[in-house]
Parts: C-alpha cells; sequence; structure tokens
C-alpha cells in the first residue's frame, strides 16, 4: 500500500480475459468499485455488437440461405440499459456487416449486404 492511499483503501489489479483494470476495494460496508471502464471490455464497441443469424431453407428442407440481423448490445449505454440486443442503427449496421463480411471473406465465405441484413448464400455452386 503507497502513502497516499488511506489504510482503508486497498487497489489491487486484477487479471481476467480480457485483462481488467485496477480493482478499488473499500473494507467499509463491503463496497466493491470496478473503475476500468475505459481499458477493458466495456471500451471495446466490438465487443458490444452482435447478429442474429436466421437459416432460410426450401421445401424439400435444403439450406438455401443464412440471413444475418447485425444486432447491438449498448455500448457506451449506462450499465442497466448495457446487454440486451437491439437491432443496430443503419450506420452501426453498416459497419458491423462490413466486418463481418471482411472476417468471413477470408474463410472462404461470401456475404452480401442486402438493406442492412447480411446474407450467406449455401448451396450447389455457391
Amino acid at each position: 500500500m503507497t502513502q497516499e492511499q488511506p489504510k482503508a483503501w486497498r487497489i489491487r489489479q486484477r487479471q481476467g480475459n480480457p485483462p481488467m483494470g485496477p480493482l478499488l476495494i473499500k473494507p467499509v460496508g463491503m463496497m466493491l468499485f470496478y473503475t476500468g471502464a475505459d481499458t477493458s471490455f466495456p471500451a471495446n464497441k466490438e465487443y458490444w455488437e452482435s447478429m442474429l443469424a436466421e437459416p432460410v431453407f426450401d421445401a424439400r428442407r435444403q439450406l438455401q440461405s443464412i440471413a444475418l440481423y447485425p444486432l447491438t448490445l449498448g455500448f457506451g449505454q449506462n450499465r442497466p440499459d448495457r446487454g440486451f440486443p437491439f437491432p443496430a442503427d443503419p450506420e452501426e449496421a453498416k459497419s458491423i456487416m462490413e466486418r463481418v463480411a471482411k472476417l468471413s471473406a477470408a474463410m472462404g465465405t461470401t456475404v452480401t449486404v442486402q438493406n442492412g441484413v447480411g446474407i450467406v448464400k449455401v448451396g450447389k455452386g455457391e
């Protein structure tokens, strides 16, 4: 413990996956304060973006395509409002789908974007 800190406070560096910032622990009342909101999981916008995959089948129950709907999980929102999936606004949707298309192309999968929805064609010749 350093001289500047009151004896009631301890600062400890937590390691996680991803690494977490300092955790301030105040023994009185056992209150915990996480101060790493600008350095770890909450600070990386990509962790707060996702997508919903909808498989599309034909009458013979053969997979024809997969529709990818971009979602946001509340990056930058207050803690009670984060973590719930909502459709991404058009600008976020475009960003999410561009990143998904780029990452998918590296794996040999083509994702086309139509009206803000990613489409993966599946089947013969695709």
